[in-house]
This record gives C-alpha cells, structure tokens and sequence, in this order.
C-alpha cells in the first residue's frame, strides 16, 4: 500500500521504503544439527558474547561493584629558576617588534 500524507492532496506521489526481503542469510549452509542448542544456551551464548566484548560482567546484576580508583599521574616538577626568566625560543615582545620592523623596511 503506497503511503499517503494526511492533509490535502498533492501532485506527487510517495511511495513507502520497504526493508530487502532477499540477499544476505545469516545461516545460509549452516546444517540444521549445527543449530541444535536449547533456549538457555542460545541466551548465555548470546549475553556472554555481548557483555564480555565490552568488558561487562556476564549476566546483569544488581550487587554493587567497586569503581577502579584512578591513578595519579605525577605532576611535572620542571620550574623555570627565576621566575622573569624565558624558555628557550621565547621572544621578548620589543625584539619581536624590532625585528618585524626591519623586515618592512629592507
């Protein structure tokens, strides 16, 4: 069945997206004895697979568990001996002035 809009009619016409009923079959060639696992087997599979790829406990629970405490990085000990002084590469803001002067000027 096409899909129609609600409200008043239009020149165009729509028609519904349907899902591909053909193509890719998960257990294509897969012999029925192969498949041949109860219920509860199919769930274990099923939830061991999906909780320990992410690291999840097996089965949901509702007991506490105890967050990992974070490690502390150390902090950087590195200090600069006298506080007016500059890194390596630093540029006063006069010499940088000075020397973007000459450069307009030769």
């Amino acid at each position: 069945m096409p899909y129609r809009p609600m409200g008043p009619a239009t020149s165009m016409s729509f028609t519904p997206i349907r899902p591909q009923t053909t193509g890719f079959n998960l257990f294509e060639g897969v012999q029925d004895h192969q498949l041949n696992f109860s219920d509860l087997e199919h769930d274990q599979a099923r939830y061991h697979w999906r909780f320990t790829v992410r690291g999840a406990p097996l089965f949901p629970t509702q007991e506490a568990t105890q967050t990992p405490v974070e490690q502390i990085r150390p902090h950087r000990v590195h200090r600069s001996p006298d506080p007016l002084t500059y890194s390596v590469g630093h540029v006063h803001a006069q010499q940088r002035a000075k020397r973007g002067r000459s450069r307009r000027d030769g």
